[in-house]
């Protein structure tokens, strides 16, 4: 998507005919793409951070937030609930997925995205795939669990692919999971 804007932008500063020379318009072209990129990150900044919050409600269960977003507005916001609703399957993306679709109407979550703190599991990542989020962005990766490429790859299941960014505020993602855990096992001592 970034691309397309991108090309979109070159096509007009063409389109406009802008008379500057080469390397004015090198410098030109890089601050736009430099402009645009800034403008992405933050949005994915934004979103991710209200996933962080969210995650933090998680309670006693791991603090994994999630939200979508539709029409750059945030519809659905969940956090983890398994061990409060002692339900295996209330992960918070099944939960904000299940939201947005009643929401929406529609199970089809197209022209959505997710941004959720941790990278999602198989379950998760099949949910996502099977609802058709076209988007997803996610903070900590998850060697031993990540369905959507460090563990396993889901989306080489089926023919739905969605755009896929990992890392987004990885580290304060990544240091909330290590905070959890150390407190969990300082408990159980």
């Amino acid at each position: 998507m970034a691309n397309i804007i991108l090309n979109t932008l070159i096509i007009k500063v063409f389109i406009v005919n802008i008379k500057i020379s080469k390397i004015g318009y090198v410098r030109y072209l890089r601050k736009i793409y430099n402009s645009f990129m800034n403008e992405i990150c933050n949005k994915h900044d934004k979103y991710m951070q209200i996933a962080l919050e969210e995650a933090i409600k998680s309670s006693k269960d791991v603090p994994v937030g999630a939200i979508i977003v539709k029409d750059d507005k945030v519809i659905t916001r969940a956090c983890n609930r398994k061990e409060l609703e002692n339900d295996p399957t209330s992960h918070a993306e099944i939960l904000a997925i299940r939201e947005a679709a009643n929401i929406i109407g529609n199970w089809r979550l197209d022209n959505t995205s997710i941004y959720v703190t941790l990278e999602p599991c198989p379950m998760c990542a099949a949910a996502i795939l099977y609802s058709r989020i076209p988007n997803v962005y996610f903070g900590a990766y998850d060697p031993l669990y990540g369905a959507l490429g460090s563990a396993i790859n889901m989306t080489e299941l089926i023919k739905f692919k969605p755009q896929i960014i990992g890392g987004i505020q990885e580290k304060s993602c990544r240091n909330l999971l290590k905070d959890f855990f150390i407190q969990q096992r300082e408990n159980h001592e």
